[in-house]
């Protein structure tokens, strides 16, 4: 039999972080891009689709607002923790 060099294992609860994290900054950058892509509608149309859909100064606009928000300081932070050793 040859000999088979065995990869170290990782435990489940780590693999299942990584996951968590993945998923987690996923949906933060949609939610950027979302944001981004509304405040270009405000910005050429004077259009804002989430005061559209879910009225002006409604909880569900300043949840969207700010659920916005807080993924911006996520992707930004993701971004700055994986950037290359000699761009640091």
């Amino acid at each position: 039999m040859p000999h088979v060099a065995k990869m170290p294992m990782m435990k489940p609860l780590i693999v299942k972080r990584i996951h968590y994290m993945k998923a987690v900054s996923t949906i933060g950058l949609a939610l950027v891009v979302i944001g981004g892509l509304n405040w270009g509608l405000v910005g050429a149309f004077d259009f804002n689709l989430v005061t559209a859909i879910f009225g002006d100064g409604s909880i569900m606009s300043r949840t969207v607002f700010v659920l916005v928000g807080l993924s911006a300081v996520w992707v930004a932070t993701d971004a700055l923790k994986h950037r290359p050793a000699a761009q640091q």
